[in-house]
């Protein structure tokens, strides 16, 4: 009796053991597939950091290298499957392209800080991000079976992502088109011009007053009478210039409503066309031309007409 349990237990355990063989082989590919695009990463990170170091030593740079743009193509494009289920703090974007990164780095070396601080700080924003991602894909490289499977589980992962969707979303809408990359460039050179020359103006923006909310696209106009504002106008009001801004040439179906956005579009027309021409006479009839810039700017803003400019 005893030896026929034995025999039992026996058959048991190994029957158990190779049960426990198969399910943590399971588990581990499962797991294995889960890290896939971590893995991914990695493999393409190796080949973007051997291909910089074989470059450096030769004395050359990469910024024009059709390879070392390729794998950082393919980098950007696993990190865009990685966020896309791995980003629970933000949206989970995977439309955004390597294009955005190579448009920054451009950015970088053609843009001061004196220029447009805010597009400087977005195109350095862009470069970190994805700097960050590269170092934690070598972090990760070191050991990759310490990367929880649930990848939004991976804090430091999370964090890497937010940054990099939140900066890059941006330059996907302002440094990939080049005529909004200029238009962006030369409306925040306005507001930091601005706001260097007046200190009421500076506060109001940096503790972001409703006021500018008026004063800003006001300041804007002013630069549009002065031909001078990159038609920013153009962009965002058309019917100051008796557009409509409708691409695809057809109305809203309704008669009434099309109408009346007619005479809404001509009138606003006439009053900007009126405006232009009051600008222009005033202008011609100002001794220097800078100063009265100055006049309607500080009545813009609503300053005391003997306000000066702030000084450096």
């Amino acid at each position: 009796m005893i030896n026929e349990i034995r025999t039992i237990l026996e058959e048991f355990d190994e029957n158990w053991v190779e049960y426990e063989k198969l399910y943590v082989v399971e588990l581990m590919l499962i797991e294995q597939d889960a890290r896939r695009f971590i893995q991914e990463a990695i493999d393409v990170e190796r080949e973007i950091t051997s291909a910089e170091v074989r470059e450096r030593a030769k004395g050359k740079i990469m910024v024009e290298c059709s390879d070392h743009n390729k794998n950082r193509k393919k980098f950007v494009e696993i990190l865009n499957k990685i966020n896309s289920v791995a980003n629970p703090d933000g949206k989970g974007r995977d439309d955004l392209e390597a294009e955005i990164l190579l448009q920054s780095e451009g950015i970088c070396r053609r843009i001061s800080i004196s220029q447009s601080k805010a597009v400087r700080k977005l195109a350095e924003a862009i470069k970190k991000s994805f700097s960050s991602l590269r170092q934690l894909m070598r972090k990760y490289g070191e050991n990759i079976e310490g990367v929880d499977p649930q990848l939004k589980n991976n804090a430091d992962l999370v964090a890497a992502l937010v940054a990099f969707e939140t900066s890059w979303e941006k330059g996907k809408a302002y440094f990939v088109s080049p005529k909004k990359c200029q238009q962006l460039v030369h409306f925040t050179a306005t507001i930091e011009a601005t706001a260097e020359k007046y200190n009421m103006f500076n506060d109001q923006v940096q503790d972001r007053d409703t006021e500018i909310f008026v004063t800003i696209p006001a300041l804007v106009i002013l630069k549009c009478l002065d031909d001078d504002d990159k038609g920013i106008c153009r962009s965002f009001f058309p019917p100051m210039f008796g557009e409509d801004g409708n691409t695809s040439g057809s109305g809203s179906g309704n008669e009434d409503n099309d109408e009346a956005c007619y005479v809404d579009k001509v009138a606003t027309h006439k009053k900007f066309l009126e405006l232009k021409r009051d600008y222009q006479r005033c202008k011609g009839k100002s001794k220097n031309e800078y100063d009265f810039f100055n006049l309607v700017e500080r009545s813009i803003l609503g300053m005391e007409d003997d306000e000066t400019p702030a000084t450096q």
